[in-house]
Parts: C-alpha cells; structure tokens; sequence
C-alpha cells in the first residue's frame, strides 16, 4: 500500500493481523503529511503515530515493512507536503498481485467517515502487476525504513 495518510485503527489492526497471518505487507507512507490536521482532536493521529502502533502491536514482524516515500532523485524523505516538495499523494494497494486498488481515499478516519472519497479496484493478475510495477515499486524501492 502506498498513501500519504494512515491512522484508521480499523485498517492498522487489519494490516498486522496479516502480517501474522504471514503475508508480506509493504506500506509506503508520506512522512509528515497533513501533520497539523492529522493531530488534530478526532482526526486520527499522525502517520508517526500510526508507524508507532504498527510497529508495537506487530511485535517486529519481519513480515511488516513500513517505509518513508523519498522522491525521485532525492536520498531523503519528503517531510511535508508543501507545493513543490516531491510530496507523494498517491492512493495505491495491491492484494496478491491479483487486484489493484487505485483512487482518491487516504486512509485516515476524515476519508473514511467524512469525505466523499471514491477507488477503483481492478482484478486481474497482468492489470494488478502493470500498475504495481509502474507506480509502487519504483517509489518502494528508493524508499527508507520507517523510524
């Protein structure tokens, strides 16, 4: 998964629960992103908050990689989102390279009880490697482990 927002429990709980489970889950995060409106009362929490939780409630599991979205070119990551930072906005998930998941929703409790937020899912092993390969990966790749 690839999102500039995470702080849904439903969704943190969800993606340790599989990484118990065994399955390889890659979560690629915009450092910093929206921070003064992700701290906000009732907006959920920071992405750093999140990467904390995730981290405490996986027990290390080797099975959890979470990481900071650097941009192109660059060796860091983006700290915010400011107009001309390389800041990733991208919405992306991929579920066994056999559905991709692309659209507008963060995952952050504003996007999922308040906005009107749409994605489109597409089956299909050839589309889900296609986009993967295209948008995640290369951003995954260049990307840092998350602190």
């Amino acid at each position: 998964m690839q999102l500039p927002n995470l702080n849904n429990p439903v969704l943190i709980k969800a993606l340790v629960a599989a990484a118990h489970r065994g399955v390889k889950v890659e979560l690629l995060l915009s450092k910093r992103f929206n921070e003064q409106r992700e701290s906000a009362l009732g907006a959920g929490g920071t992405n750093a908050k999140a990467v904390k939780k995730l981290k405490s409630l996986s027990k290390n599991s080797s099975n959890l990689d979470i990481r900071w979205y650097v941009a192109p070119g660059g060796n860091e990551p983006v700290e915010e989102n400011r107009s001309g930072d390389g800041a990733s906005h991208a919405k992306f998930a991929s579920f066994d390279d056999h559905m991709v998941v692309i659209g507008s929703s963060n995952q952050d409790n504003q996007s999922w009880y308040y906005a009107d937020e749409t994605s489109l899912a597409i089956a299909g092993r050839d589309n889900t490697v296609y986009v993967r390969d295209r948008l995640f990966q290369p951003a995954f790749d260049r990307s840092v482990a998350a602190d």
